[in-house]
C-alpha cells in the first residue's frame, strides 16, 4: 500500500519553530529552518532575588568584568561571558535560552515571553491550542479574524 508514501508526503517540507514540550509557565522549542541558528548558547534568567546572564555565542558582545552599577541591582558581578547578580525581588521567575536551534523560555507570573499557561509533549501541544508542531506563545501571525458589524 500507499501509507508509507502519504506519510512522508504528508510531512511539511518547512519546519518553523514549534514547542517541542511545555509545562504550565516553561517551553522549550525548536526551529529547524534555522539551523544551526545560534553558535553558542546564550541566556537571561531571574528567580526571586537572583539574576543572571550569560552569552558564549559567536559574535556574541562580553558582559562588563568586576562589580556592575546597575538600577534595581543589589550587587552584580560580570566576567566576559557572563553576570550574576542580586536584587529586591519584584517577580517570581522569568528566562529565556538560546543554543543552536533550541530556545527555551519561562514566565511566572505569566507576562511575555510565556504570557498564558501551556502544555505540550513531544511536540504535541494541548494548551493553547491543540494540535502538532505549533509554535511558541506569541510566535507567528495572529490568526485572521473578521470583525462581524
Amino acid at each position: 500500500g500507499g501509507g508509507r508514501h502519504s506519510l512522508i508526503s504528508s510531512c511539511p517540507r518547512e519546519m518553523p519553530e514549534f514547542v517541542f514540550s511545555a509545562c504550565i509557565c516553561n517551553y522549550f522549542s525548536c526551529n529547524f529552518d534555522n539551523i544551526p541558528g545560534l553558535i553558542g548558547c546564550k541566556e537571561s534568567r531571574e528567580c526571586l532575588c537572583c539574576q543572571d546572564e550569560c552569552c558564549c555565542a559567536l559574535n556574541g558582545e562580553a558582559f562588563s568584568i568586576g562589580i556592575i552599577k546597575e538600577e534595581g541591582m543589589l550587587i552584580k558581578c560580570g566576567l566576559p561571558c557572563c553576570t550574576c547578580g542580586i536584587k529586591i525581588p519584584d517577580k517570581l521567575c522569568l528566562g529565556t535560552g538560546e543554543c543552536l536551534c533550541c530556545k527555551g523560555a519561562a514566565a511566572f507570573p505569566f507576562v511575555e515571553p510565556v504570557s498564558a499557561p501551556v502544555c505540550a509533549i513531544c511536540a504535541f501541544s494541548l494548551i493553547p491550542e491543540v494540535g502538532f508542531m505549533k509554535p511558541p506563545p506569541g510566535g507567528g501571525a495572529p490568526p485572521s479574524v473578521e470583525m462581524q458589524r
